[in-house]
């Protein structure tokens, strides 16, 4: 077993009882940890005045309890010069695993000898730190993300690690465009984002929950069709509740709108229906949920919206927006 051993600003204090008692820089924090099955005493007194402790609920997920934290603060790896900017995020985490430097030092170290150049491709990506530690080293790295790494992915967060790292600074990063999501589900719908659309993710884990909340009903007054990313996972689905609530106030239980499981995958599925029937159930964090505009239409089993060519230029009307026929 490797242990991260160099850290100077992290360090486990103590764990009892499911939870471990942690110092990250000058903050203590009291975090939920399911591998900690012992009943020990909690003599630190660190138990009794962290800076801030994060309960877990039983209905799943939980929330932070603050006493003396700052939004934002900074800890340094110095053995290899690394600085990271941490924040408590809805979900316990708070944008680091220091258990991770370990494996830094240990590629790090590899880079550096092998007397030749070494490209590294990465195939997963949390938090960057990995991506730009092996850059760092010498190293030419490519780093996949699914869909598009500009949409809801890590090539903003590389960027933003570089501007606020001065190990980092002159690290070149070029940003090769994917398919995302919204692009994938709706080929496999028809063509349901013909006129412009909104994208929003209902992941309160870095955007909190009420600036989630903002955006959809301001998308929801407007005409564009919108597409909702992360819409629910396994313990998280009261944004997805909210959401198509404040659809169905602006826009009315009739309107159109579709869901896309494992979009572009052999398992993929989809569903088309009226938004007051849309099986919400069944969404999860695999689908991309989509509901429509006033032009929106659905004909022979595909959703489409009417592009405006034929109220344009053709004798006839346009089909209204409709949900028979799917």
């Amino acid at each position: 077993m490797w242990i991260a051993e160099n850290w100077k600003d992290y360090e486990v204090l103590d764990t009892s009882k499911g939870e471990k008692l942690e110092r990250w820089g000058d903050y203590t924090l009291v975090r939920p940890d399911p591998q900690v099955i012992w009943d020990t005493p909690k003599t630190l007194r660190g138990w009794k005045r962290p800076n801030a402790h994060y309960h877990r609920s039983k209905r799943g997920g939980g929330e932070w309890e603050f006493f003396d934290l700052p939004e934002q603060w900074s800890i340094h790896y110095q053995k290899l010069g690394l600085t990271f900017q941490l924040k408590p995020f809805s979900f316990k985490h708070t944008g680091l695993f220091p258990e991770q430097a370990t494996n830094w030092d240990w590629f790090s170290e590899k880079i550096k000898k092998a007397g030749r150049p070494i490209k590294v491709l990465n195939l997963f990506a949390y938090t960057g730190g990995a991506t730009l530690a092996a850059a760092a080293a010498g190293a030419t790295v490519c780093m996949v993300c699914s869909g598009d790494p500009g949409i809801l992915a890590m090539a903003g967060l590389l960027f933003e690690l570089r501007a606020r790292e001065q190990a980092f600074r002159d690290l070149p990063i070029r940003v090769l465009p994917g398919i995302t999501a919204a692009s994938t589900a709706a080929a496999a719908l028809g063509a349901p984002l013909q006129n412009g659309f909104s994208l929003v993710s209902l992941s309160d884990l870095l955007v909190p929950a009420d600036e989630v909340r903002r955006n959809l009903r301001a998308v929801a007054q407007s005409a564009l069709p919108v597409t909702l990313y992360n819409p629910a996972g396994r313990k998280r689905r009261r944004l997805l509740a909210e959401a198509l609530d404040i659809f169905r106030e602006a826009r009315g239980g009739d309107i159109l709108c579709a869901f896309v499981r494992h979009a572009g995958r052999p398992e993929e599925t989809r569903w088309i229906g009226r938004l007051a029937d849309l099986p919400a159930d069944d969404v999860d964090m695999s689908t991309l949920v989509l509901i429509g505009s006033a032009r929106t239409v659905t004909d022979r089993g595909a959703l489409f919206e009417a592009r405006g060519y034929a109220e344009k230029y053709l004798d006839k009307d346009a089909p209204a927006s409709t949900a028979d026929g799917r």
